[in-house]
């Protein structure tokens, strides 16, 4: 009874060790702006994303909002959320509602926090937990716009525990590198946190009306975190397995 109960010890320590190599490698998320997924269309150029990505709606075009309030959706259910003023501006050939070209994700539409008078923080909610997240980035006219910081926080909306802090630079400032005077988000730089010390949740982008007016984003991405259900269930009954072997060895 001693054997077996060892072995089923080890064999639930196993599950647990493949369950945190699961936590730690989980799958890869990106942000798909523009792009059809599952037969869904995505959202026009300039919509307000909102809860789009997560299954939702997005709404009311930054270009036409004159023409009333409408809904977008329901989308993909990946797990993002917006704060209110986050758009999908789109640079199709003919249009410079983005003003954007040369994105390294090559997506139709980028990530774009519009101004509002009255400042609301910037925010993705990935409320499944994330351990890494990684995004290109455009300063308008590659101006000068760095120093902003990105923050990752454990809870939604910019709550919780202070993960990690990534900053904005950039280089040869004032050198665009458009092809016509058109466009003006044209020189990309990437950015990755790596591996964060603990499951986050959120990621801020600065104020709404601060110098993140004059920056886009591209290819977001994050890795997401999920521990399966069925995991636990298996290691918890393998525990209850091995307990109740050592509680029949003392009574005997």
């Amino acid at each position: 009874m001693q054997k077996h109960t060892m072995r089923m010890s080890a064999l639930a320590a196993a599950v647990a060790l493949t369950l945190g190599t699961l936590q730690a490698h989980g799958a890869t998320v990106e942000l798909p702006l523009g792009q059809t997924v599952d037969g869904i269309s995505p959202l026009h150029a300039d919509d307000f994303i909102d809860n789009f990505y997560d299954g939702g709606d997005g709404s009311n075009s930054l270009a036409n909002s004159e023409a009333g309030v409408y809904n977008v959706g329901p989308g993909p259910n990946l797990g993002f959320q917006f704060s209110a003023n986050a758009a999908a501006p789109g640079s199709a050939l003919g249009s410079t509602s983005g003003k954007f070209e040369y994105n390294p994700s090559g997506l139709s539409q980028v990530l774009y926090f519009a101004y509002t008078s009255s400042a609301i923080t910037n925010t993705v909610n990935f409320a499944a937990g994330f351990n890494d997240v990684s995004f290109n980035y455009a300063f308008s006219a590659n101006d000068n716009y760095s120093g902003q910081t990105i923050n990752i926080y454990s809870g939604l909306n910019g709550t919780g525990t202070l993960l990690d802090s990534l900053t904005l630079t950039g280089s040869n400032y004032g050198v665009d590198g458009c092809s016509t005077s058109q466009y003006a988000y044209c020189t990309w730089y990437s950015l990755t946190s790596g591996q964060l010390s603990g499951v986050a949740e959120s990621i801020t982008f600065g104020s709404s009306n601060g110098a993140s007016e004059f920056t886009e984003f591209d290819g977001l991405s994050v890795n997401a975190v999920p521990l399966p259900a069925a995991g636990w269930l298996l290691m918890s009954g393998l525990g209850g397995v091995a307990a109740m072997a050592r509680r029949r060895r003392v009574t005997a």
